[in-house]
């Protein structure tokens, strides 16, 4: 037996049953073995025992070979078979064609541990068609070479994968597929069993996706496109990994065209987000981060462009900042709020140079208004707060310190053309007026020395004059809770019906309450409520209730209490209510709107706190009464806002009510908004806005409220 036959004794396990066979040729003659031909004998060597045929003194015919590894049996030349059956006492088994005593042309091997293959041997080895099953279920087919596929063929895996194509030494190479039982596809080159070249990979566990393009061992390697459930990404691969210069395209919208490092957002690209904002600059680890510029689509704080420097995804460190409204800032931001040494200028011309700390004016700053009035000192939570020195438009000048924006504690004025006849003022201040011990020089060259309260002297009981108007106040109230075909409210109508109280009691505003009114209410009394007007009048509108946008006119609209629940014509535009402020003759107008997509009628939003001008001086009022006015407060931008804070009233509402009821002093619009837009943003996921009436005529005044006594 050669070493090739004990090689596949180990190997090969092929079940075998002896057929005894009967030769037609005489039994041979005489004990030399050498000199049997043509005839059938039985015998035993030391090694090997034969029962068949015999030419020549061999082995020739049919017969049965037995030594110490097995039994064959089948057809012989020259003592070697050449076709036949194999048993071998491994378990192992063969049954084909032979050459040389070695498994040679068509046949079956079975091999000891259950594996087989049947199909074509050359000297021992399996080559040509066949077919390979291991024992653990594996199946090769195909063509063979040298004990293993080579060509075309297909392997069907125990694990439940598969592989067909072109093989090297049992391994794909060239065109080929792979198919996992997970249902992952590999398709296209392969090399050494590794796609390897142009290849195509479908993944299909948990969330199905394709990756098309160039491999490298196995790894995405090179130019692809991979899609998937969120996108398509395209460009460069390294390890599998998206690097070098791609595109993703996200399906919902966003895109981002630059550099990836490991999957991510590394280096130099361009994010479009899926609002429309566009950010253009460097990137790490898939955040915004070093120099960058972002343009904003429909940021909820009025920023319109951002360009400067950015980290972990905000805006951090120096940077210049544009709003949608025309404002501007400069300076140092620490994520995405101002905070350090910066500069804000309004589109009014108002300018703020100075120290922030999360987005508040504190430190040290300077502030110069457009209409004439300047501070320059100390801040805190956007209040000059410690020292400082204001220049009031009339040109009066106050050194001194201040307590939440209020001239409080020492302080000198220098007063200037003052209608009460005061030119200088040295000591205690309260709240904005002289108040406690302090000395008053008159223009008159008189002057008094001795205790202040509210900017009156006590001792004789001398006072001066009170800021009062002569100007008439009309307020139109409206509050609608009950509600034929939306869902009702529980606050609108308590709100309409205490701010009515407030302003009738404590401001002498005649006012007109509606409570759950019809569209024909609204319109009605809105056209008889700014008709016929005085530019001595001064109207304030308020509406509490629900508000819808309309997305293809983007356009705002609130809601009577017959409106349908689908756009109809009982909605109130926003465009009828703008009509009627721009026709009335009354020189100043507050629309003040506490519902859903309120922020609809105004043209933009200014969130950053001005410096509100001090109204401890006749001259200063005068001055805004003069500028016609046309102002909208709202409760939110274009978003839903807060029916009730869980009480009777608005979040915005609640604020509202507050600041009037507690007021003892004149103030602006400008006054009541920062107070209520403050509690409104730190109590409710809304931010209120304050701004002109788009083209109706605003001349940069301001509604101002008088309280009685």
């Amino acid at each position: 037996m050669n070493k090739l036959t004990k090689f596949l004794i180990i190997f090969l396990i092929l079940p075998f049953t002896a057929i005894a066979q009967i030769s037609s040729l005489p039994k041979c003659q005489g004990e030399d073995y050498k000199k049997w031909t043509d005839c059938y004998a039985e015998i035993k060597f030391p090694r090997i025992e034969y029962k068949g045929e015999w030419k020549d003194g061999m082995f020739h015919g049919q017969g049965i070979a037995k030594d110490t590894n097995g039994t064959m049996i089948g057809q012989f030349e020259k003592n070697l078979i050449v076709s036949g059956k194999a048993n071998f006492i491994d378990g192992g088994s063969y049954e084909g064609q032979w050459k040389n005593d070695q498994f040679h042309g068509q046949g079956k091997s079975i091999f000891p541990n259950g594996g087989s293959y049947e199909g074509g041997f050359n000297n021992g080895a399996f080559e040509g068609k066949g077919k390979l099953i291991y024992a653990n279920g594996t199946v090769s087919e195909g063509n063979f070479k040298n004990r293993a596929l080579n060509g075309k063929g297909k392997i069907i895996y125990a694990n439940g994968n598969k592989s067909e194509g072109n093989y090297v030494d049992g391994s794909l190479n060239g065109k080929g597929k792979y198919i996992y039982a997970s249902g992952d596809i590999s398709e296209g080159n392969f090399k050494e069993g590794k796609l390897h070249g142009k290849a195509k990979h479908f993944f299909n566990q948990n969330e199905p996706s394709v990756y098309d393009g160039e491999w490298v061992n196995g790894d995405m390697t090179g130019y692809g496109i991979y899609k998937d459930k969120y996108g398509t990404y395209t460009g460069s691969y390294v390890s599998s990994y998206h690097q070098g210069n791609g595109k993703y395209i996200w399906k919902d919208g966003s895109s981002y065209e630059g550099e990836f490092h490991n999957h991510l957002r590394n280096g130099f690209g361009k994010f479009t987000y899926k609002d429309g904002s566009i950010y253009e600059g460097y990137f790490k680890d898939g955040l915004e981060q070093g120099k960058g510029t972002m343009v904003y689509s429909k940021d909820v704080d009025g920023w319109h462009k951002y360009e400067g420097d950015w980290d972990d995804g905000l805006e951090t460190g120096y940077g210049n900042l544009e709003l949608k409204n025309g404002d501007m800032y400069s300076g140092y931001f620490k994520q995405s709020v101002f905070n350090g040494k910066g500069k804000y200028t309004w589109v009014t011309g108002d300018i703020y140079d100075g120290e922030w700390v999360s987005g508040s004016k504190e430190g040290k700053g300077f502030y110069s208004s457009s209409t004439g009035f300047s501070y320059e000192g100390e801040y805190k939570n956007d209040e000059p707060h410690g020292k400082g020195k204001y220049v009031y438009s009339d040109g009066a000048i106050y050194i001194g310190n201040f307590l939440n924006g209020s001239e409080h504690g020492f302080g000198e004025i220098t007063y200037k053309n003052d209608l009460d006849g005061r030119k200088s003022y040295s000591g205690s201040w309260e709240h904005g007026f002289p108040n406690g011990k302090g000395k008053m020089v008159y223009a008159n060259g008189s002057s008094f020395d001795g205790m202040f309260k509210d900017g009156k002297k006590i001792e004789g009981n001398t006072s001066f004059a009170k800021f009062t108007t002569e100007e008439n106040y009309y307020a139109l109230i409206i509050g609608n809770n009950k509600y034929l075909n939306k869902e009702n409210l529980s606050a609108a109508v308590n709100d309409a019906e205490e701010i009515s109280r407030i302003l009738k009691e404590k401001y002498n505003f005649e006012v007109t309450t509606l409570v759950d009114a019809k569209y024909s209410d609204i319109v009605d009394n809105l056209i008889k409520f700014t008709k016929n007007r005085k530019p001595l009048d001064n109207l304030l509108i308020y509406y509490a209730g629900h508000g819808e946008l309309s997305d293809d006119e983007n356009k705002g609209y609130w809601l009577p209490i017959d409106a349908g629940d689908e756009q109809d014509s009982k909605w109130v535009s926003n465009d009828i209510v703008r009509s009627r402020i721009k026709a009335t003759k009354a020189k100043h107008v507050l629309l003040v709107v506490d519902s859903c997509f309120a922020g609809s009628i105004s043209r933009g939003s200014n969130n950053v706190n001005r410096d509100i001008e001090k109204l401890n001086n006749i001259n200063v009022i005068n001055r805004l009464k003069m500028r016609k006015t046309r102002l909208v407060i709202t409760s939110g931008g274009n978003e839903p806002v807060s029916d009730t804070d869980g009480g009777k009233h608005s979040v915005f509402a609640n604020k509202f009510i507050d600041v009037l009821k507690n007021n003892n002093k004149v103030i602006q619009s400008m006054h009541l908004f920062q107070n209520v837009s403050d509690y409104v943003i730190n109590n409710a996921q809304q931010t209120p806005n304050r701004t002109v009436i788009f083209k109706t005529g605003d001349d940069g005044g301001d509604f101002l409220f008088f309280p009685n006594g």
